[in-house]
């Protein structure tokens, strides 16, 4: 068998190697933002148990407080009760999830069409859902 040179390109390969085999050791997987992260995935939503326990109080609550809850560790700044209403709006049927040839569509697709969406007087429909989904890329 040969042996490789301990070229730059292989010592940065075996270097990135080494850690994604070390990251699932790591990896928060009990983390409660992890689990409520469900709620963002529309193909997803529809399955999702309604009444999901909260880890620290015990307590019970819908998709949509498990959303605001969520948002609202990130976006504090967003109207929650607003942002409730918005995301019952966000109905399942009102969201394509395949496209022209029957495939699924992205997720971050989905949520780019959902953002776009307007009322009948073409203002933003959802535009608290688009401030928590939009991160801004300089502050």
């Amino acid at each position: 068998m040969r042996e490789r040179p301990e070229t730059t390109h292989w010592i940065v390969r075996s270097f990135y190697c080494a850690v994604v085999g070390k990251m699932p050791k790591k990896f928060p997987w009990d983390d409660g933002v992890l689990r409520d992260l469900a709620v963002l995935d529309p193909t997803r939503r529809a399955y999702l148990d309604t009444e999901d326990k909260d880890t620290n109080t015990g307590m019970s609550h819908d998709k949509h407080i498990i959303f605001v809850s969520l948002a609202n560790k990130f976006f504090p700044m967003v109207n929650q009760e607003d942002l409730k209403d918005e995301y019952q709006l966000l109905e399942d049927s009102q969201i394509t999830l395949l496209d022209g040839e029957g495939k699924p569509i992205r997720v971050d697709h989905v949520w780019a069409s959902i953002l776009r969406m307007k009322t009948l007087m073409g203002e933003e429909r959802f535009p608290n859902l688009k401030l928590t989904m939009t991160v801004p890329a300089t502050q």
